[in-house]
Order: C-alpha cells, then structure tokens, then sequence
C-alpha cells in the first residue's frame, strides 16, 4: 500500500495538478483580454507572495483593499469555491 497521493493526472498529455478535466477544458477556451497577466509557478515557490507583487505594480504600488483572493483569484480553485463555471467580473 502506498503512502502518497497522486495530486496530479494526465489529460490530454499534460500533467494537470489539483484540478478536473473539466475545468481543464474550461480553462483552455477560457476568454482573456489583453491586458490580463497569468501567473504561472511551481507549488511552495512564493506563488502568494508574486500575487501581492502584481496586484501592487497593477495598482501604481498602493494596496486597493480587495481581499487578494477576490483581486488575483486561482483560475483553478474558482469552480470548486462557487459551484459553477469558470467567471470573473470584473477581469
């Protein structure tokens, strides 16, 4: 018996982490604008840390009281925190 979890799954021959296919498939047709940024890092590497980072060069270096959850939210995480599609309002 093995004492780990597999946090990730192959879909479509990338190695996904933490998420279903069908957000998977949400994400990828998911509508950006130009001026959006991704984030993209490795796990424990200071990902909470680079969302503050951009939130504050975004905002001209001044904290604009959103949680930062709400300001830079997790692509990922959003279906499963409401239950529902991928959408964000205001981008």
């Amino acid at each position: 018996m093995s004492d780990t979890v597999d946090l990730c799954q192959l879909t479509e021959g990338v190695l996904i982490p933490c998420m279903s296919p069908e957000t998977w498939q949400e994400l990828k047709v998911y509508p950006l604008l130009p001026d959006d940024v991704i984030l993209s890092s490795y796990p424990r590497s200071g990902t909470t840390w680079m969302q503050h980072i951009l939130r504050l060069l975004r905002n001209g270096g001044k904290d604009d009281g959103v949680n930062l959850d709400d300001a830079v939210p997790w692509l990922e995480a959003l279906k499963a925190a409401h239950g529902k599609s991928i959408e964000i309002e205001p981008k």
